[in-house]
């Protein structure tokens, strides 16, 4: 399954954010203060109960830092002869209650009311998402083979999109920068109901309650998937002692099979994490779970200092896609990509962001130890600097700036390739080597690039009525080629697309039914330009 692990970077989402924080204060990570407050004095609950039949004598936790296994401090509830379970917090973390998920570990000799006077002999886990990763309404979390599929979804995303998330306070700075939206969370979702033939409501259900015998029928199919998760996820603990976490899951895609058909097909992923590094291998596997074949083999290594962060992420992937008899016929491409970042409170109201970033081309290796004796650079290689301007000031509001420019391997900067995964070697800074790169949406240097892309942002309020008005942002973008892109982007959902031929010209909707320039194209896309915003928004708090 080719692009099954998309590695996206964050490295701006972590390192700018955490400067502002810093900055005004915060970033304690839900930490509880020592002193009584009113919100030390607060405290949460959340119900639940575990389902295969309904088990008793398991033991429920929450998991604050997100790595499926029952910690010092975590609180923690046995279940009872119904399933049931409650779990409180109290102090000024009271409300991760709603933002970690819930870990049921069903221990040998646990009771399945469906079976019981045979106690359990195989231990395995539930889970239950974090509530505020979900839709459902419930008072009472059904903890199933359902929701933990979902969970492993819910949790392959996160810790592929956002290495960092390992915590109640990563999980709010994921939903502040909105990284996790409500149509995120519904389309994973619906995505596992569609796969499994059931609908959300059924995803979150008491199904012995409700007497549905078709989903309980579903859930004793899953049973050895969530048994064989466990188990792997418990030996690739025991092999990785130093591992901050280390967990195995199961997945499950439509593949289309040599006479067109779509069948069911089992990927295994296995992810392995610790401070600085990130290693995750995707496997296909057989309906029964075995003959693991290797898609994709990335590690992902990161360091900070106290200008820079930086990423040097390794990706070994299977060429195009193949029936499971020639998957081992494929060769594997090995690519490299790396990302160093500086951001800098330039004054009280503005903040400049600088962000290099190298990727190799593409060389053909049959292991990750072959991949880690390339280097970035080479006759393919790539290089983009970026620029990303925040300014609030008062005469025009808040305006974001960003500017890319692309070098081939002739770059002039050539200091800032194949830097040292521990920035041993790096001498300076990024302001230092790029302080001359105009901030301002009018400048048109090229600066030696092959080519350059600029966006601006701006934002505003129509008010029509005497108590109704519409927010809504304007991102213009222009490129080297002389093409120019305005999109218009208001609060109820609306979007208005136009085109032109030059800053003067007049700007008309677009010829083409597709945008001159993607998502991916804008300096300012909308992963970046939500981050910036809410950055832009810290440092007005800042100044207040």
């Amino acid at each position: 399954m080719s692009g099954l692990i998309i590695m996206t970077s964050k490295i701006i989402t972590i390192a700018t954010v955490s400067t502002l924080l810093t900055a005004c204060g915060g970033g304690d990570g839900g930490a509880t203060s020592s002193s009584t407050s009113p919100s030390s004095l607060q405290s949460k609950s959340i119900q639940g109960v575990a389902i295969d039949g309904y088990i008793s004598g398991a033991t429920a936790f929450l998991d604050l830092n997100y790595n499926g296994e029952l910690d010092s401090g975590e609180p923690k509830s046995i279940t009872d002869a119904n399933g049931r379970y409650e779990l409180s917090l109290s102090g000024d973390n009271a409300d991760c209650v709603d933002y970690v998920p819930i870990v049921v570990d069903v221990p040998v000799g646990a009771i399945d009311a469906d079976d019981p006077n045979n106690p359990i002999e195989e231990p395995y886990q539930l889970f239950f998402p974090p509530v505020k990763m979900t839709t459902s309404d419930s008072e009472i979390r059904s903890t199933t083979p359902l929701t933990s599929m979902l969970w492993n979804e819910m949790k392959l995303k996160l810790d592929l999109e956002d290495n960092a998330m390992s915590s109640c306070a990563d999980l709010k700075l994921a939903i502040q920068l909105q990284g996790i939206t409500d149509n995120s969370i519904q389309e994973l979702e619906n995505g596992v109901a569609s796969r499994n033939n059931v609908s959300v409501e059924q995803l979150y259900s008491d199904f012995i309650k409700e007497d549905d015998s078709e989903v309980k029928a579903l859930t004793q199919k899953l049973m050895p998937v969530i048994k064989e998760s466990y188990r792997e996820s418990k030996m690739l603990r025991q092999e990785n002692p130093a591992a901050e976490e280390a967990y195995v899951s199961y997945i499950v895609r439509s593949k289309k099979d040599t006479n067109g058909e779509l069948n069911d097909q089992w990927y295994k992923v296995q992810v392995t994490k610790s401070d600085s590094k990130v290693e995750t291998r995707a496997y296909e596997v057989t309906s029964e779970l075995v003959d693991p074949q290797l898609l994709e083999h990335i590690v992902t290594h990161t360091a900070e200092n106290s200008d820079l962060s930086y990423t040097r992420e390794y990706s070994l992937r299977r060429e195009a896609e193949g029936n499971q008899e020639s998957i081992l016929s494929r060769s594997f491409n090995c690519t490299i990509k790396e990302t160093i970042e500086e951001s800098r409170v330039t004054d009280a109201n503005s903040m400049t962001i600088y962000e290099v970033t190298n990727q190799s081309g593409i060389k053909k290796e049959s292991s990750m130890d072959d991949c880690f004796g390339n280097y970035v650079g080479g006759a393919d290689f790539e290089q983009t600097i970026e620029v990303m301007a925040i300014n609030n000031s008062q005469d025009q509001g808040t305006v974001i700036t960003g500017h890319r420019f692309t070098y081939d391997q002739h770059t002039p900067y050539a200091k800032w390739v194949d830097v040292d995964p521990t920035l041993n070697n790096v001498n300076g800074n990024l302001l230092g080597s790029f302080f001359y790169i105009g901030t301002d949406f009018s400048e048109n240097s090229a600066h030696d690039s092959v080519r350059w892309v600029r966006s601006k942002a701006e934002f505003g309020q129509s008010v029509f009525g005497q108590n109704e008005s519409l927010q809504y942002q304007v991102i213009t973008t222009k490129d080297s080629n002389g093409d120019w892109y305005m999109e218009t982007d208001y609060d109820d959902g609306r979007s208005v697309y136009e085109c032109s031929e030059s800053q003067l010209g007049e700007w008309a909707q677009c010829s083409s039914s597709l945008p001159p320039f993607t998502n991916n194209d804008k300096v300012l896309n909308n992963t970046r330009l939500t981050v910036l915003k809410v950055t832009a928004a810290l440092l007005q708090q800042n100044n207040e």
